[in-house]
């Protein structure tokens, strides 16, 4: 019998939970939910293998002294990309993701410790790479022009919002 993409991708997942191994009832109901999580199929904007070996390093780790935990970091970064590849909002998460709350408390988290900032210029520095150019530009082009063009605009007009008058804002001088 082989394996799904889905059922190898997951196999990390079984042993980073620690679940592999115990014994107990509470183990017992873990491996119901990962098997139960196994037989669903994965969504086309899951990360795949290569994909999570470049954001794993940037996404920070779950602490040492973390009491327990129910998600693996990668359900979480799938399910906030499936909300950011569909449009979705949060709370039509479906329901093979952790609760909408979790993700998108850890998705608010990220964005403000700068998180997502920093996996977008990860990904960008790789990207430049395998284009074979420099991680970092070397010249930049800074365009500062910001000028209205139009055949009415000049010294002339003005407009005064009060007045709603379009004429010039000061009586011209005598």
């Amino acid at each position: 019998m082989s394996k799904s993409v889905y059922d190898s991708r997951h196999e990390a997942d079984k042993e980073e939970k620690g679940v592999v191994g115990k014994t107990g009832r509470r183990a017992e109901k873990e491996r119901t939910m990962i098997r139960a999580k196994q037989d669903t199929k994965g969504y086309p904007s899951d990360l795949t293998d290569e994909q999570w070996a470049l954001l794993e390093p940037v996404i920070p780790a779950i602490r040492p002294d973390a009491a327990y935990w129910v998600h693996t970091r990668r359900e979480i970064v799938n399910a906030i990309v499936y909300v950011l590849r569909s449009g979705c909002p949060w709370r039509l998460l479906p329901h093979d993701y952790p609760a909408w709350q979790t993700v998108h408390c850890y998705y608010l988290r990220w964005q403000r410790e700068g998180i997502w900032d920093e996996a977008l210029k990860t990904l960008h520095l790789q990207m430049r790479q395998k284009q074979g150019r420099d991680p970092e530009p070397s010249a930049a082009v800074i365009d500062s022009q910001s000028i209205k063009t139009s055949a009415v605009r000049g010294p002339e007009k003005g407009y005064d919002a009060g007045k709603k008058n379009l004429g010039a804002q000061t009586p011209p001088a005598r």
